[in-house]
């Protein structure tokens, strides 16, 4: 999940004159500690801790007992008698809509790389770099293409350019985001229209003419669409000094890139807010400890929980999967307790997936679940 919030000076110099930003939650980019134990392949995940962060014994509807590994998967490889996995390596990726995974393990004092069902090695040392973007954590927080650009680089005399077109003239840019891998950006520009402010939402698709300034950009994992988020006050607003009014705990909007928006929703207090790569807008209450998709509750937080987790969505915006410290609760009521590890998303036949490993006697597991 990524979220801008970038402004120019000239920006917040007329941002300044509204207390909207006085609504907006901020978000704390958060990257969970890589798993550092070695142990045996035997029912591994149970064994399994985050530093600082052991089993929590939530109890959920749909708990029945001992995980079954095969139940919800096929095994990826099995591990030698004396091969262990070295926890915190290991990756599963969607590339294609094809899962790829990963794992390092270890022999003695010698390590080994699987890529899917194939082994290489003996390495001296863990071959991590090998691995999908290794270091993101092991509820897959962490962005490894973060883009952290300087956005005034993009304008050159009052001309936004972004990989060597141009996109108009412009007096300052606030939120910026460009993905240069996919050529793929999103920005918030400033501009006087007629002696009269005027913001727009740019992307290398368009722009659209924004209703009032905001500086909390959301951008989907997969950089395929972005957000703005306005409130409702400013959005609905006719006029300007309809546009000038303080409410209170207003509702808000998300302006899309796609020319769509959610909204109008009511403010939830999320500690967490973030596009989905189906363009949902997901915010996590930790206060009120339930999760909100596109302004309507969908599913409880666990009673246990830290709130440091991630939630999957469905396609249909309305459930999903809540991951956390190797559990996986499931909005239907289902749930996987210590064996799930690097959850990620595919579609199958149209059908948002949610796929993850497990380690259960000596085998590697390629899991997986409708949302």
């Amino acid at each position: 999940m990524k979220r801008i919030t970038l402004v120019s000076t000239a920006l917040l110099l007329v941002a300044a004159q509204s207390t909207n930003a006085q609504f907006l939650n901020k978000l704390k980019k958060k990257a969970q500690s890589a798993l550092e134990k070695v142990v045996d392949g035997k029912d591994a995940n149970a064994d399994s801790t985050v530093r600082g962060q052991g089993n929590t014994g939530t109890s959920f509807p749909g708990d029945k007992g001992k995980f079954d590994a095969s139940k919800y998967g096929v095994p990826v490889f099995e591990m030698q008698a004396d091969e262990r996995v070295v926890y915190g390596e290991h990756t599963l990726s969607i590339v294609s809509n094809q899962t790829v995974v990963k794992v390092v393990t270890r022999v003695k004092n010698e390590y080994f790389l699987y890529e899917n069902d194939k082994r290489s090695g003996p390495f001296a040392k863990p071959p991590v770099e090998k691995l999908d973007n290794w270091h993101r954590g092991m509820d897959n927080d962490y962005d490894a293409d973060d883009k952290k650009t300087d956005p005034k680089s993009y304008i050159s005399r009052g001309i936004l350019t972004v990989d060597g077109k141009g996109y108009g003239e412009v007096m300052s840019m606030g939120a910026f985001y460009h993905s240069k891998a996919k050529k793929k950006f999103y920005a918030v520009t400033f501009k006087l229209n007629q002696y009269k402010p005027a913001y727009y939402f740019v992307t290398e698709k368009g722009s659209r003419q924004l209703p009032f300034v905001s500086n909390e950009l959301y951008i989907s994992d997969n950089d395929e669409i972005g957000g703005i988020m306005i409130t409702a006050t400013q959005f609905e607003a006719k006029t300007d000094e309809a546009r000038m009014k303080f409410v209170l705990n207003d509702d808000i909007y998300i302006v899309l890139s796609n020319g769509k928006n959610i909204g109008p929703l009511k403010s939830v207090a999320g500690e967490k807010a973030y596009l989905d790569n189906a363009g949902n807008f997901v915010q996590i209450s930790t206060s009120r400890k339930a999760i909100f998709i596109n302004g309507k509750q969908v599913a409880p937080i666990p009673e246990d929980s830290y709130g440091q987790g991630k939630f999957f969505a469905g396609n249909n915006g309305e459930g999903g999967a809540w991951f956390e410290r190797g559990n996986l609760f499931f909005s239907d009521g289902t749930t996987i307790k210590n064996y799930a590890l690097q959850p990620a998303t595919s579609v199958e036949g149209g059908k948002q997936v949610l796929n993850w490993l497990s380690i259960q006697n000596k085998k590697v597991y390629l899991c997986k679940k409708d949302l």
